[in-house]
């Protein structure tokens, strides 16, 4: 599992790397919004669920079917819902 601080590093990874498993995606992270990720992450088929401390109503309503871990959560269980296997390594952002 790899930490990603920015939303412009979440996008150049959901571009480029081709051995995404899955994604963790903290819906606001240092005041950015990452439903521009979750839309190219689905456009590329990788499995993805939020990480928030909102309510299920301040997401857009196409992102409310999603999975959603409510912060504090478990990164490494959430990960393997998500992937189906255990992380290597776990790092989180904002928990």
């Amino acid at each position: 599992m790899l930490a990603v601080p920015t939303m412009s590093a979440a996008l150049e990874i959901a571009e480029y790397e081709f051995d995404l498993d899955g994604a963790l995606l903290d819906v606001n992270l240092s005041r950015e919004i990452f439903y521009p990720v979750a839309a190219f992450l689905s456009m590329r088929q990788i499995p993805f669920a939020f990480v928030t401390g909102y309510d299920e109503m301040s997401r857009p309503p196409f992102y409310r079917d999603a999975k959603v871990f409510t912060k504090p959560t478990d990164w490494a269980a959430a990960a393997r819902h998500v992937t189906g296997r255990v992380p290597v390594a776990a790092a989180a952002y904002g928990t």
